[in-house]
């Protein structure tokens, strides 16, 4: 029955035009955007994480959709959400630190890790307050206010071009494809000596591919699962080594502001996490074989 239901479910979407579907998918994450608005705004971290994921979802829609799209029209909007990404992005990162930190002291001794902890706890109270400084101006400004209005509206298969609109499995393909092509090209550039900017703008560009597959999974079937899945091990070994590195960021300084016992500690723990960076870094390549091999049977 549920092999049935997809089988429908895949005929009334490929039926459609690339521009209706876009409509449908813009209009869902708008509405996702603007339902968990109250949340984020209260500072909830569940609402944070949930519209943070909303506005990623639908920028990377967008950059993936720009060669089809009136960018004319689209590129204000692009833009509005990468700044109120970024402003979510900053609380939340404050939360996944917290976390870090903490389990990170954890292999300190037990009058080490209470001496470090007041330290532990005022650095991220700084951070905490600084970030939902930036949300809170955020949601209070005219810019927020002309975004929320703007996403109440939202069609984007009205802004798909003329001459650019058909087939959704085409035209999604393409873009797809697209998008794989710019990821491919900044992986073959990666080597052990990239710095982690490098490395974050890697996992940036398999996250937008990640969420247009997603999009179009219903269409595609098996296969572009089975890639979303491997791009989201990408993504998530990558965060994983960005969040280390940040953690180790964070014990240096904290370290400069205690006495040389303990800031001897903190080094060793801002070593270890160091050497969790290098260890990903050294275990990317065979993920990356993985995603490779599930792209081939895309057949793009």
């Amino acid at each position: 029955m549920a092999t049935k239901t997809r089988s429908r479910r895949r005929k009334r979407l490929v039926d459609q035009s690339f521009s209706e579907v876009l409509t449908r998918v813009g209009r869902d994450l708008s509405r996702t955007i603007l339902t968990t608005a109250p949340d984020a705004r209260e500072g909830l971290g569940e609402g944070i994480h949930q519209q943070r994921v909303a506005v990623r979802r639908l920028r990377s829609l967008i950059r993936c959709c720009e060669p089809v799209l009136r960018t004319d029209e689209i590129a204000l909007l692009a833009e509005d959400l990468s700044w109120l990404g970024s402003a979510l992005g900053a609380s939340r990162d404050v939360d996944v630190l917290d976390s870090h930190l903490r389990s990170a002291i954890d292999a300190l001794g037990d009058d080490d890790r209470r001496d470090v902890s007041a330290h532990v706890e005022a650095h991220l109270r700084q951070l905490s307050d600084s970030a939902d400084a930036q949300l809170a101006a955020v949601f209070a400004s005219d810019r927020y206010a002309a975004l929320e209005m703007r996403l109440e509206t939202l069609d984007l298969g009205a802004l798909v071009a003329e001459d650019s609109d058909g087939c959704v499995e085409k035209v999604a393909n393409r873009l797809i494809h697209r998008s794989w092509r710019r990821l491919a090209r900044s992986v073959d550039r990666m080597s052990y000596e990239s710095d982690i900017a490098e490395w974050h703008r890697v996992r940036t560009k398999a996250k937008k591919l990640r969420y247009v597959v997603d999009v179009f999974v219903p269409i595609y079937g098996k296969d572009y699962e089975r890639l979303g899945r491997r791009l989201a091990t990408v993504t998530d070994e990558l965060g994983e080594q960005r969040d280390s590195y940040a953690c180790a960021l964070a014990l240096r300084d904290i370290a400069d502001d205690v006495d040389p016992h303990l800031a001897f500690e903190l080094g060793k723990v801002a070593a270890a996490q160091d050497a969790r960076v290098q260890t990903g870094m050294a275990a990317f390549a065979g993920i990356w074989t993985k995603v490779r091999i599930a792209r081939r049977a895309v057949g793009f």
